[in-house]
């Protein structure tokens, strides 16, 4: 029997939670939009919760400098978790986790709405009535609504990345949670400071979204012409 990749399983996942959050806010407004980062943010704390450590894992070892294995403070991924666990406790392996739910759970809600919104301005489409957006109608709607997440969610973004990157080597940790991070960064830094690689993340997210909603836009148009605007009054 084929089986179905991790990477796959978890793409189709995200397109249906997409699509039942889309028509959720459409039909209840401003409750289904309250739900949505409510939703975002539990299913995040979730895959967090299992998944976390190899986020804060990855981003330590990006962030080392040099090739030899000799001058790297960690050996590689194994090493790295078991000097986190050493020096910082297990929860080291978590850090970052609130800022990472409050990303995710907040990118949720602004791109369904976003998107919603400007499907309505550009094309006068709306969820339920039955019209099927051509996939570049789709793919502008997906690209403008993929850059809603990155401007509102800049902040989190920063200081989640922060949080996983530092470490105990020699001292105390500089920043203590979520909101000393924000309040510390800004007080060093600047407000612009919390939106630092936002420019990255533009380029990287609104095309994946452009080509994420020309698809879901078919399947979704799909199914409201087969059982929507036919079903019974």
């Amino acid at each position: 029997m084929a089986t179905i990749s991790p990477l796959y399983e978890q793409t189709r996942e995200s397109k249906v939670e997409m699509w039942t959050c889309s028509c959720r806010a459409e039909k209840r407004g401003y409750a289904a939009l309250v739900e949505d980062v409510g939703v975002g943010a539990l299913g995040w704390s979730k895959k967090n919760f299992f998944f976390g450590g190899n986020r804060v894992v990855k981003i330590r070892l990006q962030q080392q400098r040099g090739l030899s294995t000799e001058l790297l403070r960690y050996k590689g991924p194994i090493h790295c978790a078991r000097m986190i666990v050493r020096e910082e406790g297990i929860l080291g392996l978590w850090a970052g986790a609130a800022p990472t739910v409050m990303r995710n759970g907040t990118n949720q809600a602004a791109m369904f709405t976003a998107k919603n919104a400007f499907d309505t301005m550009l094309w006068k489409k709306h969820e339920g009535d039955g019209k099927v957006l051509q996939p570049w109608q789709s793919m502008i709607s997906g690209f403008l609504a993929g850059t809603a997440g990155p401007i509102c969610t800049g902040p989190f973004d920063v200081v989640k990345t922060r949080l996983m990157a530092q470490s105990k080597s020699g001292g105390e940790l500089k920043y203590r949670g979520m909101f000393h991070a924000i309040a510390t960064i800004h007080a060093e830094e600047g407000l612009r400071a919390l939106w630092k690689g936002l420019i990255p993340r533009l380029m990287r997210i609104p095309p994946g979204q452009a080509i994420m909603w020309a698809v879901a836009d078919q399947i979704t148009g799909f199914y409201e012409r087969t059982y929507l605007t036919n079903a019974p009054l």
